[in-house]
Parts: structure tokens; C-alpha cells; sequence
């Protein structure tokens, strides 16, 4: 294996266990972290805007947005269409 491949994959376990320590604390996975909660601050954001501002699929941010929803750490305002954290 050349030195190239064994940093990569040091790094790669480098991130593996801090993404399983940053699970085990939080209530919210990194990615969702990383995709979705990174936007949303003290001022609302619209929900649509999310796709484009993560760089991740509407997909993605719809599924966020529900679980999100669903543990009661955001709200959509249906007339806006926008978070209110």
C-alpha cells in the first residue's frame, strides 16, 4: 500500500469515529448537520432555499425538514414556507 492510500484510509477512520461520537451525543446525525442545520439561525429560512444553500437534493432536505418536524426542533410555517427555530 503506498503512502497515499494509508493516509486516506487513517483519515477515513479519523472521521468514522468522530461521526459515531458526534451520533451518540447528538440528537440529529452529522450529515442532517452538515446538509440542513447549518442554515438555519436566528432568522427564518425558507424552505425551498435549503436545496440550493446545502448543495443536497430536495430530497434530502424534505426528509430533514420531517424529522426535524417530527422531534420538535422546527417549525414550517405553511404560509411562509419558513423555518422558525
Amino acid at each position: 500500500m503506498d503512502r497515499a492510500s494509508t493516509l486516506s484510509a487513517l483519515l477515513s477512520l479519523v472521521l468514522l469515529q468522530f461521526t459515531v461520537e458526534w451520533e451518540a451525543r447528538s440528537r440529529v446525525s452529522l450529515a442532517m448537520s452538515a446538509d440542513v442545520l447549518r442554515f438555519i439561525g436566528d432568522k427564518a429560512v425558507l424552505v425551498r432555499d435549503l436545496a440550493s444553500l446545502g448543495g443536497v437534493s430536495k430530497g434530502a432536505v424534505s426528509v430533514s425538514v420531517g424529522y426535524l418536524q417530527r422531534h420538535g426542533s422546527a417549525e414550517v410555517e405553511p404560509a411562509a414556507r419558513a423555518w422558525d427555530v
